[in-house]
């Protein structure tokens, strides 16, 4: 127990000691060795309501990322909606506030998350996020990659947005490419199995309805950003 608690506070030490700056928390760079540091984005602020967010990530001992999603309404204290901790195999994470549905509390975010010393580019993610209870609906982005098998397909996400409809409806642009495996060449890769490359735009809503849409669908959001206090 007493060494579980000096670790702990050990951990805490180091995050206390951190270094806050202000910059993008989608993709923190790390390298060792490196002092723990705080990263922090501006807020977001919501069309309506009072809502507002923004991002931490903290970087600590090993490039070992953790990223937080903090949500408030008006004058209220600030409360954690979401948290990424490392893993074992992917020990970077990281995430960016993309807008807000207008006229509402769900926000969007796009999330990312990598192994470093690896040749693997970053999975990504969209994130719904209700900013009063927390739920979050998240688009299967993967299922889309493995219904193209066999070919060898790998995707960017673009952009995101919302449909304009009373119902919440996420639109995700992907750009497709054929994936290459580490010390393989894209002339090795046969032609049946390289990717059908280009941009799609999917939809996804609650009910798990999920379809492709066309690319001249707008993704509506809403930006409006502040400076956040905790980077001063």
């Amino acid at each position: 127990m007493i060494r579980k608690l000096s670790v702990f506070l050990l951990a805490v030490t180091a995050i206390a000691a951190a270094q806050t700056v202000p910059g993008k928390t989608l993709f923190v760079e790390c390298s060792q060795p490196t002092p723990a540091k705080q990263v922090f984005s501006p807020i977001s602020l919501a069309k309506s309501g009072g809502w507002k967010a923004y991002i931490e990530v903290t970087v600590q001992d090993h490039c070992l990322h953790t990223t937080r999603l903090w949500a408030a309404r008006e004058n209220r204290p600030w409360r954690l909606l979401l948290m990424i901790s490392p893993t074992r195999e992917e020990g970077g994470n990281g995430m960016q506030i993309l807008g807000w549905a207008p006229n509402s509390r769900m926000l969007l975010a796009r999330a990312g998350y990598w192994q470093y010393g690896t040749d693997g580019g970053a999975r990504e993610e969209i994130l719904a996020v209700d900013a009063r209870t927390g739920l979050v609906y998240n688009p299967d982005l993967e299922k889309l990659r493995e219904d193209r098998k066999p070919q060898q397909c790998g995707y960017e996400v673009v952009d995101a947005g919302f449909r304009s409809d009373p119902n919440v409806v996420i639109l995700v642009r992907l750009r497709w490419f054929t994936y290459v495996d580490e010390g393989t060449e894209l002339a090795e890769i046969p032609a049946e199995k390289r990717c059908t490359e280009g941009d799609e735009t999917w939809s996804f809503n609650y009910a798990g309805e999920v379809k492709k849409v066309d690319n001249s669908q707008p993704l509506i959001l809403f930006k409006k950003f502040v400076g956040n206090p905790r980077t001063k």
